[in-house]
């Protein structure tokens, strides 16, 4: 698996991509390209109590997100969920999956290689993002900590989704910050329009 990522790329790196620190920042960005992304089809409440023997929560309901141990569950529609998590512990996860619901109909999707991730945080996260994505981004209509949703940003598919409470993020995204899971073919697309949109009010980058 290593050799088939190393032989994709991640999207980004063609653009030497360095940490950049700006002490007036109001946008911080962060490339997260090695996140384990496990998609997960199935219904019911055997299947609920599988994945949550394996990932520590089960699979939340329209347009909510679950944090149970090292994993993050997003939803991403009726019967379908995208389980988010280190990528060390991918191979054995996916087995441990696949075992806990081996006599249902259910289905285990390893598409880590087929997405990257970018972290997107700081005091104009949500006002940057909503220049090139139709969702109302308001904390009263998007729910701190428990929304996502599958949208477009700058013309390309996404899965936007607010970063859980409690979430291990770097403190320098901000107490709201927003992660877009996208196509590695769209990265340099995406990375350098928030980075252009961001220009008027200064951009850090973490490492």
């Amino acid at each position: 698996m290593a050799e088939t990522r190393l032989a994709l790329g991640d999207g980004l790196d063609h653009l030497h991509i360095a940490p950049r620190s700006d002490a007036g920042a109001k946008l911080v960005l962060a490339h997260r390209p090695h996140r384990a992304k496990i998609n997960l089809r199935g219904s019911g409440t055997a299947f609920a109590a599988g994945v949550a023997s394996v990932l520590g929560g089960e699979p939340p309901g329209a347009g909510d997100i679950v944090s149970g141990g090292n994993w993050t569950i997003c939803w991403l529609g009726p019967d379908e969920w995208l389980a988010l998590g280190a990528d060390s512990t991918r191979a054995d996860v996916i087995r441990e999956l696949r075992g806990a619901l081996k006599d249902q109909h259910a289905a285990v999707v390893d598409v880590s290689d087929n997405y990257t991730t970018i972290l997107v945080g700081g005091p104009a996260a949500a006002d940057v993002l909503a220049g090139a994505c139709p969702v109302d981004l308001h904390p009263r209509a998007f729910r701190h900590g428990n929304r996502v949703v599958q949208s477009h940003f700058a013309s390309v598919d996404v899965v936007l989704y607010q970063t859980p409470v409690g979430a291990s993020v770097d403190a320098e995204l901000g107490r709201r910050s927003f992660q877009l899971i996208l196509r590695r073919s769209f990265a340099d697309h995406v990375w350098r329009w928030l980075m252009d949109a961001g220009q008027h009010c200064g951009v850090s980058v973490l490492a």
